[in-house]
């Protein structure tokens, strides 16, 4: 075969190759083979397919959220900003009773402005305020409490629990922490939690369990010289919630260990006030058995060769301590259960003689004596004890079986100015919020 030759079978040859390629690639004229197209779905596609989706709808929810959070500020500031107030409904209601007289101008409201609506609402809100005032004051309620609280006062509840039922998993925590929000408490105090805090573990503590996502301080105190049993007669305990707790420089108990009293201190300079929390025994029945908070303590001092009254040992050690504070020129008040008479017992016959010149600030608020405390006696044992440089607004007696125990509810109010000169830091503590996991 000649060069000539094999140069014509090779061009034919790449001719025809070339002619197929061209063919081929023509899919209106000729058929290709069939292909297996590749899975677009796989399993692991499908997931990472989910989890995408799932993070867009999170940043989408998380975006109306913020939204509705905002609509939400606005929407608060603009109410408080058209609602009147009471002087302003006051003047209305006397302008409109007498629109014929010469000198309507006077009797208008300044804020002339606010919609009719807004008027109405306002003053269905009092309505419902005054009457839930009227229920209690017909359950035998004594007092004023109005539902928002005045800014530059400081609310203070007390109150004998007769247990916290920590132990028990019971309503009552669920109570005190409602009526904490719902009266707007500032520090809240009490007696007779009946609970050794050192048979608890730290989740079931005072402070972890009161008000929940908020910021809390105090202290509880219990009879830490014995172990018997889990639920111990006694105890006290103070705590601050909120912004309250910027101000709280110290907390403490009493120093024997018997968990007779609790404090906290407010402020520092030559503004200070101790808030305490105190509980006297009482002499126990014949048929007691040894738990009572008067055996505990009888207990402690007769070991200590101390057969005095432990009502006689406790008025003398408070009435020392109260002395220094009082001396270095802080401010005292005192709530308690006293278990005796506040106006003639002999706790409050020696707190009104000098250095102390304490005197019950619930009568100061009331203008009239608090009404007995346990739902079943007559005697007038619970109330808040002052010195003269605390200064208070409204107060209340609630009704029995309003709180969690089976003693009323005392709600008072006493002036920040006075207490600590009003001097909340201006960078506050950033408030925790507890997670809370329950495993049904």
């Amino acid at each position: 075969m000649g060069i000539g030759e094999q140069h014509s079978r090779c061009i034919s040859r790449l001719n025809a190759s070339t002619r197929v390629y061209v063919n081929t690639s023509n899919r209106d004229t000729l058929s290709s083979p069939p292909r297996h197209r590749k899975r677009t779905h796989s399993a692991k596609a499908s997931e990472n397919k989910s989890r995408q989706d799932r993070w867009q709808l999170l940043s989408m929810s998380k975006h109306l959220k913020d939204k509705y959070r905002a609509f939400r500020k606005g929407y608060v500031k603009f109410r408080d900003t058209i609602c009147p107030s009471h002087q302003d409904l006051s003047r209305s209601t006397y302008s409109e009773q007498n629109a014929n007289t010469d000198n309507i101008q006077y009797y208008e409201p300044q804020v002339g402005c606010i919609p009719s609506h807004s008027v109405a609402l306002a003053r269905a809100q009092e309505t419902r305020e005054m009457g839930r005032l009227v229920e209690l004051l017909e359950d035998g309620a004594v007092g004023y409490m109005p539902d928002k609280k005045d800014s530059g006062w400081v609310r203070v509840m007390f109150e004998n629990w007769n247990s916290l039922g920590i132990l028990t998993q019971s309503w009552k925590l669920d109570r005190l922490n409602y009526l904490i929000r719902r009266l707007q408490v500032d520090i809240v105090a009490g007696c007779e939690s009946q609970c050794n805090w050192s048979m608890v573990n730290p989740d079931n503590q005072f402070l972890p369990l009161l008000a929940p996502g908020t910021m809390t301080k105090g202290i509880s105190a219990h009879n830490r010289h014995e172990n018997i049993q889990r639920n111990q007669t006694g105890v006290t305990a103070i705590a601050g919630i909120g912004r309250i707790c910027d101000v709280i420089k110290e907390v403490g108990l009493d120093d024997s260990g018997l968990g007779r009293w609790s404090w906290i201190k407010l402020g520092t300079g030559s503004h200070v006030t101790r808030v305490l929390s105190a509980y006297l025994p009482q002499k126990p029945g014949r048929n007691a058995r040894g738990r009572t908070v008067w055996e505990q303590h009888s207990r402690y001092f007769e070991a200590k060769g101390d057969m005095r009254y432990p009502s006689t040992i406790f008025v003398e050690d408070l009435l020392n301590i109260l002395q220094k504070w009082i001396q270095n020129g802080e401010h005292v008040l005192l709530a308690m259960d006293a278990n005796q008479d506040v106006y003639t017992g002999y706790l409050a016959s020696k707190l009104k003689e000098r250095p102390y010149n304490m005197t019950c600030m619930m009568a100061d608020a009331l203008g009239e004596h608090v009404p007995n405390s346990h739902f079943s006696g007559t005697r007038k044992i619970s109330t808040f004890f002052g010195t003269p440089g605390i200064v208070t607004g409204h107060a209340m007696c609630y009704p029995h079986w309003f709180g969690i125990g089976d003693h009323r509810v005392l709600l008072l109010e006493f002036s920040a100015k006075a207490a600590f000169n009003g001097s909340y830091p201006k960078i506050a503590s950033l408030s925790a919020r507890t997670l809370n996991s329950k495993i049904s």
